[in-house]
């Protein structure tokens, strides 16, 4: 494999994790303000679970995703570092994915928004653009050696 190929390869795995990392940075800055407090993701994910406004089920499982997530962006650098691309790009994939899910759970509240929230949406985009990418290449990999 040539230097452009592997860094072809490697740049949107570097991308995914980089992104998954700024989701998981902007999980502990301010998400929204209630009364004169602002709060983080996580913050408003024990608030909202000490008030029971999150139903048992899917919703309570999402809760304990979004706890993991700054150890799947974690997991995601540490196998992209050990070359282990396909690790990355799950971890990543979840953390990024996770994300957005996030951003828009948040949105749909009336409380006023906060810059994590921006922050977490931009690392997001950027986690899912590296992953995106990645699969691309593989797809048209794939095509160019079959023809």
């Amino acid at each position: 494999m040539s230097r452009a190929e592997r860094s072809a390869t490697t740049w949107p795995i570097w991308t995914a994790t980089a992104g998954s990392g700024v989701v998981a940075l902007a999980g502990f800055l301010p998400w929204a303000s209630s009364g004169r407090t602002a709060r983080s993701s996580f913050a408003l994910v024990r608030l909202a679970d000490r008030l029971d406004l999150v139903a048992a089920g899917w919703q309570q499982r999402l809760l304990v995703f979004w706890a993991l997530v700054p150890l799947l962006a974690a997991v995601g650098l540490l196998a992209a570092a050990l070359g282990r691309q396909l690790q990355a790009l799950v971890a990543a994939g979840l953390a990024s994915a996770l994300g957005v899910i996030a951003v828009a759970l948040v949105v749909r509240t009336p409380l006023p928004l906060r810059p994590g929230v921006y922050v977490a949406l931009v690392g997001s985009l950027i986690g899912l653009g590296g992953i995106t990418s990645r699969v691309v290449g593989i797809i048209g990999l794939k095509v160019r050696r079959s023809t």
